[in-house]
């Protein structure tokens, strides 16, 4: 179990961040992102300090590194289907599998398109893959392309987190 305030400092080390400043503006980061139900502790109640399980952790850990890359908290709060359990192609995906595939070896990316429909309002969807494969069948490619056109959405960019590399060090 992960405290908020030692979360910031562990990021803020592996990030190479000294300057007290930059390490309080990721603590107060981190506290935005529980107060807008982000990351949930599981641990907390008036007199209680909150405390955060390791899938908690890591969600915080990728959110740090969209929120360097442009994206807000909303967006952020949007992208929770995709660290919670939910079916990817044919198999089951959830956050402690990536953490599981992790640290028996596999590598894994997060990757965030972003997106704006036609009235000018910017979405996001986001989803692990192992790095080995592709990111959707060619069927999967048109299903979605043909969703996408039917709500009006079109793709501006794709963010690509190494999930192995931000998320290792939290299995030490």
């Amino acid at each position: 179990m992960f405290k908020l305030r030692n979360l910031a400092d562990t990021f803020s080390d592996l990030d190479g961040i000294t300057a007290f400043e930059s390490r309080e503006n990721r603590y107060s980061r981190l506290r935005l992102l529980s107060q807008r139900g982000v990351i949930t502790p599981d641990t907390a109640g008036r007199g209680k300090v909150a405390r955060y399980s390791l899938e908690e952790a890591a969600i915080a850990r990728l959110c740090l590194s969209l929120y360097d890359a442009g994206l807000d908290t909303e967006t952020l709060r949007n992208l929770d289907i995709a660290f919670r359990p939910h079916f990817a192609g044919e198999e089951w995906r959830h956050l402690s599998s990536v953490l599981k595939g992790i640290h028996d070896g596999e590598s894994w990316v997060f990757e965030v398109d972003r997106h704006r429909d036609n009235l000018g309002s910017l979405g996001a969807s986001g989803r692990f893959r192992r790095e080995d494969q592709s990111t959707f069948t060619d069927e999967q490619k048109a299903g979605l392309a043909e969703f996408n056109t039917a709500q009006g959405r079109k793709r501006e960019s794709t963010v690509i987190l190494y999930a192995t590399d931000l998320l290792r060090p939290l299995l030490d």
